[in-house]
């Protein structure tokens, strides 16, 4: 377990350098997330160069892949469909109980029945969907991680 506030351990070195630039672990969201040093987005617009249609296009991959596993997580874990009924210190508990026994269910091969995932979309309804941000608030630097991960994707 992790102590010390980080996710990550320092002994694990999990940041690149692309292009003279050090990139650091980030998540992938959607075009309803701030682009950030730690969290990548897809470039917004359809008028893009070749470069920044294959990155939307790999960052889009990877983010469907995502959200199988946790509807799969979901699916299988149905107590995390919504509030948890328990004392606020508890949820991480539950829920890091859930994905370890998740991905031993998953390692293990077991049974997954594709009628969970569609029991899970009709249990959840369709979620309010937030305003889409654009990048002009942007940090800076998030755009220069953003823009080596294009280069580095694209080469």
């Amino acid at each position: 377990m992790i102590t010390d506030g980080t996710l990550i351990p320092d002994h694990l070195n999990l940041s690149r350098v692309i292009d003279n630039h050090i990139i650091e672990p980030f998540l992938i969201g959607d075009p309803a997330y701030p682009l950030s040093n730690h969290l990548m987005k897809n470039y917004p617009g359809s008028n893009l160069t070749p470069e920044k249609e294959h990155f939307n296009y790999r960052l889009s991959r990877a983010r469907i892949q995502i959200e199988r596993a946790y509807g799969r997580l979901k699916g299988r874990w149905r107590c995390l469909l919504k509030a948890l009924d328990c004392d606020l210190d508890k949820v991480v508990l539950h829920v890091t109980s859930a994905y370890i026994l998740h991905n031993m269910c998953e390692e293990r091969k077991e049974c997954y029945l594709k009628e969970w995932n569609m029991l899970a979309e009709d249990e959840i309804g369709d979620p309010p969907r937030p305003d889409l941000l654009n990048d002009i608030d942007a940090d800076d630097n998030a755009n220069i991680i953003r823009n080596a991960l294009v280069r580095y994707l694209y080469n």
